[in-house]
C-alpha cells in the first residue's frame, strides 16, 4: 500500500537514530494503545508498557481519581457501536455528527485528497460535557489523491454511483457517502434495519434516492445525494448554506453558489444504466493500478489535517442551524 516508504519511521528526534520504542510509540501514537489482550500475547509486552494498575498506582496528581475518570471517558469508539447501543439520541448524536463531517470532508477536498471509505465503522468519537460529542474520520487506508484515485475502492453501501461507471473520483464520492451515512444514523424511513435486507448496489441507491427526494429527515439535505457528482452539493457548499461557512478549510471566495437542482429521483432517471454487483458489506478495493501512488504522508497528513479541523471549540461556535435543519430520526 506504501510503496517505497514506511509509515512510521520509528526514529528518536534527538539522535535520528531508529529505535523499537520510538517506532512502537509513533504506531501508539496513531492508532490507540493496543488491547489488553494483544498484550498478553507477547513476553516483551511488559519491556515497553506498564501494567496499568502500576501505571495508576504510580501516578502522582492532586486528583488521582478523577483525572482516571476523565481519561476512560475520553476512549474512542466508533459511531456504529454509539448508534446501535443506544448510547446517544440519533438526534443529538446527527446534530454534532453533520457539520463535524462537512468540516472533515472540506479539509480534505481543499487538500486535494479523497477518503473513499466514509461510513458510521470508520467514524470515532468521544464524549463531551453535556451529552455532546466530538466525531473525528479515521481508517485512513483507501485515501488517495484526487488527481491520481482511480481504483474501485470502498463499501458497497456507502460507494457513489460514479464509482460504478469508472469515471472520475472527485471529493464528491465522499459527500454522497456522508449522506448515506446521515441516513444511517437518523434511521430514515427504517433505513437500518432495510440495510440488512438489500441484496444490490442498485437496491441501495433506490433506497437512498427516494429518502433524499420524499423523507422529511433528510430531504433538506438532499444535495448530498444527487447522482451527477458535477451536480452534487460540495461539502464546502453545505457548510455555507446551513453554517453559514464556519469550520471551512476553503476559502470562502472559492466555494461556488450552491444553485438549485432537480430532485435526485429526476437526475437518477437521466443517468445512463449501470452495472451493479451483488451487494457484500466489505470494504474493496481492486485495480490496484493508482494507489500504488499514494504514499504513507497523504494518509498521515489527511488524519492529522482532519483532526485539527475537528478542533471541539469550532462545532461550539457553530450557528445553532442545524436545529432549523431538523435531522430528526423518522418515525414512520
Amino acid at each position: 500500500m506504501f510503496e517505497n516508504r514506511r509509515m512510521f519511521d520509528g526514529l528518536d528526534p534527538e539522535t535520528g537514530k531508529y529505535g523499537n520504542r520510538f517506532h512502537l510509540a509513533s504506531i501508539v501514537g496513531l492508532l490507540g494503545p493496543p488491547p489488553l489482550e494483544f498484550l498478553q500475547r507477547s513476553e516483551c509486552s511488559s519491556v515497553y508498557f506498564d501494567d496499568r494498575e502500576d501505571s495508576e498506582r504510580n501516578l502522582e496528581v492532586s486528583n488521582k481519581k478523577g483525572f482516571l475518570d476523565f481519561v476512560r471517558k475520553m476512549t474512542l469508539g466508533f459511531l456504529e457501536s454509539l448508534v446501535k447501543s443506544g448510547g446517544g439520541l440519533p438526534t443529538s448524536v446527527a446534530d454534532s455528527l453533520f457539520p463535524q463531517m462537512l468540516q472533515a470532508l472540506d479539509c480534505l477536498a481543499y487538500n486535494g485528497i479523497v477518503h473513499r471509505d466514509v461510513k458510521p465503522e470508520n467514524i470515532l468519537y468521544v464524549s463531551q460535557p453535556g451529552g455532546q460529542y466530538q466525531f473525528q474520520l479515521g481508517d485512513f487506508g483507501l485515501c488517495n489523491r484526487v488527481v491520481d484515485a482511480a481504483t474501485f475502492a470502498g463499501s458497497y453501501m456507502y460507494m457513489a454511483p460514479e464509482m460504478f461507471r469508472n469515471g472520475g473520483q472527485t471529493s464528491k464520492l465522499d459527500v454522497w457517502s456522508l449522506f448515506v451515512t446521515m441516513l444511517w444514523t437518523l434511521d430514515a424511513g427504517g433505513f437500518r434495519q432495510r440495510s440488512n435486507q438489500f441484496k444490490s448496489v442498485e437496491d441501495v441507491q433506490e433506497a437512498v434516492l427516494h429518502a433524499a427526494s420524499n423523507i422529511d429527515t433528510v430531504s433538506k439535505i438532499q444535495e448530498m445525494a444527487v447522482v451527477h457528482p458535477k451536480e452534487r452539493a460540495s461539502a464546502a457548499q453545505m457548510l455555507v448554506k446551513y453554517y453559514n461557512g464556519v469550520g471551512l478549510s476553503t476559502p470562502r471566495n472559492q466555494v461556488p453558489a450552491l444553485i438549485s437542482s432537480p430532485s435526485p429521483a429526476i437526475t437518477a432517471a437521466r443517468a445512463p444504466a449501470l452495472a451493479f454487483p451483488a451487494l457484500t458489506t466489505r470494504t474493496t478495493q481492486t485495480r490496484p493500478r493508482g494507489f500504488q501512488k499514494n504514499g504513507n504522508i497523504f494518509a498521515v497528513a489527511a488524519q492529522y489535517r482532519v483532526e485539527k479541523a475537528r478542533d471541539p471549540s469550532s462545532a461550539q461556535k457553530a450557528p445553532r442551524r442545524l436545529q432549523d435543519l431538523r435531522l430528526k430520526p423518522d418515525k414512520s
